[in-house]
């Protein structure tokens, strides 16, 4: 008698956890809660209702491509928490939550998303060694509702201008398949212009086995070069072009097996003062056809925070970590190809990391690059938050170099402060969030130390070898404002920096905060 009441008990216990979907209706809650509290004495919600009547919410449909789950399928607590994170995952949807009720016509899907304003108008400037550089980008992540990303970019610098435009239009293709269309330019006979595609299919669930990524790009014109201190160094031309595509299965959750190809043709019309002093010729031809095999190991877990690389948002942050390993030579004619791949992120206590190191071998090209990120848990409305990271490369082509400098960098100085093959950086800082907010824009900022330094090796080995140069440092505030009602990226930071060298540079900029940890995923094994 007490076994049947346990079997009885187990089978509602299910049903409970796991119960199919009969219906599924989508609720959009506007940008701005119009009922809200509203500052000071007088009633500021017609603002609110303003910003409403010109946001177009995003469509029912486009949240139906989001969700991993259709009408049939076993909705179950831990779908429904993978469900609520690819929506808080799309940069235009706050907040959602699923509800599974039961109706007179079977089990319903409630999904309630809160919308986000998603037009943002970026204008950015920088005065670093009395120069004086600006640069816009205009971009809407949720075009007319469709969750489509359009985006142009103009940026002028003291040697020439450049231009952007993208299109990003993610899951709208038959079978879930997202499509990116993009293209930039620069000054005539400065800069290179590039153009290119890709079709791309995610995993939508876990019955969803097949991921895939297929391309093709442009590259011509003139790339310039760098050396120290921003100084123009010697310009070549280029024209590339390949295509490329690879494939995995995901036999379970946990693993993956696939296959990639990479097939192009490079021309460099390289000045012999790019030679190296033991070549007798100058590269300027090269085809590479490189096909791989690549298996990934994947565990992942996630917890939720606020304030951590954005302002007022639930962000899901991933722990676990992702092994990837992929090789191959392929029939005659292939050209050598190696990878190795790892990320660890996990949490200990009140501090969160993630570890990262990738090597990458194509031909004669090797890279290598390691790198640590962290942020506290908050106290006192402020995190600490920090990054560290090596970059190196073989170099066999003029461009494959690296740089330290710019507002992404080191702060207090401008892009190319130093160039090289190897290149160590770190960012230290505090960053504050404050409770000080009007119309949703909310105040924060942050207390920073910068440093940097790239250097070129005495050898060809993937160490850290030769001789650094003079390591770059700043420290300095930052204020930052940015809506909690907007996408991540819109954060608009005023920063003053002085150098180690006792430069004071100033800089107002929009964009992210360096970011303190990144998605697990299977990766695609492409070259």
């Amino acid at each position: 008698m007490n076994r049947s009441i346990e079997i009885l008990l187990l089978v509602f216990a299910l049903q409970l956890v796991a119960q199919p979907v009969d219906s599924i209706t989508i609720t959009v809650l506007p940008v701005f809660d119009e009922d809200g509290d509203y500052w000071g004495p007088y009633d500021y919600r017609w603002v609110y209702k303003i910003g409403n009547a010109l946001h177009i919410k995003t469509r029912p449909a486009t949240v139906k491509r989001f969700l991993p789950f259709d009408i049939g399928d076993t909705l179950s607590p831990e779908l429904i928490a993978e469900s609520e994170r690819r929506l808080r995952g799309t940069d235009f949807i706050s907040e959602a939550e699923i509800k599974l009720i039961e109706t007179d016509s079977g089990n319903a899907a409630h999904v309630t998303v809160t919308d986000l304003w998603t037009t943002k108008l970026s204008p950015s400037t920088s005065y670093k060694g009395r120069v004086l550089e600006w640069w816009v980008e205009a971009e809407d992540v949720n075009f007319a509702g469709w969750g489509v990303d359009i985006a142009g970019a103009f940026r002028h610098d003291e040697d020439y201008d450049s231009w952007s435009l993208k299109l990003y239009m993610p899951k709208l293709l038959p079978g879930h398949i997202s499509a990116k269309i993009y293209y930039s330019d620069a000054t005539i006979d400065v800069g290179p212009t590039t153009s290119g595609f890709y079709l791309s299919r995610n995993q939508r669930n876990d019955k969803d086995k097949i991921i895939a990524k297929g391309g093709a790009y442009l590259i011509g014109g003139e790339y310039p070069t760098w050396t120290d201190n921003h100084t123009a160094g010697p310009a070549y031309s280029i024209d590339d072009f390949a295509g490329y595509f690879g494939t995995k299965y995901l036999p379970m959750p946990e693993i993956g097996i696939g296959f990639g190809i990479y097939m192009s043709h490079q021309h460099r019309g390289i000045p012999w003062s790019f030679s190296d002093e033991t070549s007798t010729q100058p590269l300027t031809d090269r085809d590479l056809r490189v096909g791989t095999f690549g298996i990934s190991l994947l565990k992942r877990g996630y917890f939720t925070a606020r304030d951590v690389d954005a302002f007022g948002r639930t962000e899901d942050i991933p722990t676990g970590f992702l092994l990837s390993a992929e090789g191959g030579f392929g029939p005659r004619g292939y050209s050598p190809y190696a990878r190795a791949y790892g990320l660890l992120a996990i949490r200990v206590g009140p501090i969160y990391g993630n570890f990262y190191i990738n090597y990458r071998r194509v031909v004669e090209t090797e890279a290598s690059a390691a790198a640590f990120t962290f942020f506290t848990k908050k106290f006192i409305s402020s995190r600490i938050c920090g990054r560290a990271v090596y970059a190196g490369v073989s170099r066999d082509l003029p461009e494959s170099y690296y740089r330290v400098g710019g507002q992404s960098c080191l702060r207090g100085y401008r892009s190319y402060a130093q160039t090289g093959e190897r290149a160590l950086f770190g960012n230290l800082e505090t960053r504050i969030f404050t409770p000080v907010e009007v119309f949703s824009i909310r105040l924060g900022g942050a207390v920073f130390i910068d440093f940097g330094t790239a250097w070129n090796p005495t050898n060809r080995d993937l160490v850290i070898t030769g001789t650094p140069k003079p390591i770059l440092g700043d420290y300095g505030l930052e204020l930052r404002f940015a809506s909690t009602s907007s996408t991540t990226g819109q954060i608009l930071k005023a920063s003053i920096a002085r150098t180690f060298d006792g430069e004071w540079e100033f800089a107002l900029s929009a964009g992210q905060q360096f970011l303190t940890y990144s998605s697990l995923e299977h990766n695609i094994p492409i070259p």
